[in-house]
């Protein structure tokens, strides 16, 4: 869940910095580690999901 937050956050301060000429900078320092971590919090997330549920079942 914590992945898809900042996936929508990043896609909602892309658009405000495109289309309202907004100056927002999240982590000025490390773009890349901005540009990955939605999609690894998001892969880690389903993991740790998928290993619960067959412990569980």
């Amino acid at each position: 869940m914590m992945g898809v937050f900042l996936f929508l956050t990043k896609i909602v301060v892309w658009m405000l910095n495109k289309f309202a000429g907004a100056s927002i900078t999240l982590v000025a320092d490390a773009p890349y580690v901005m540009n990955f971590l939605p999609f690894i919090l998001m892969v880690i997330g389903g993991t740790g999901s998928d290993k619960l549920k067959k412990i569980y079942r």
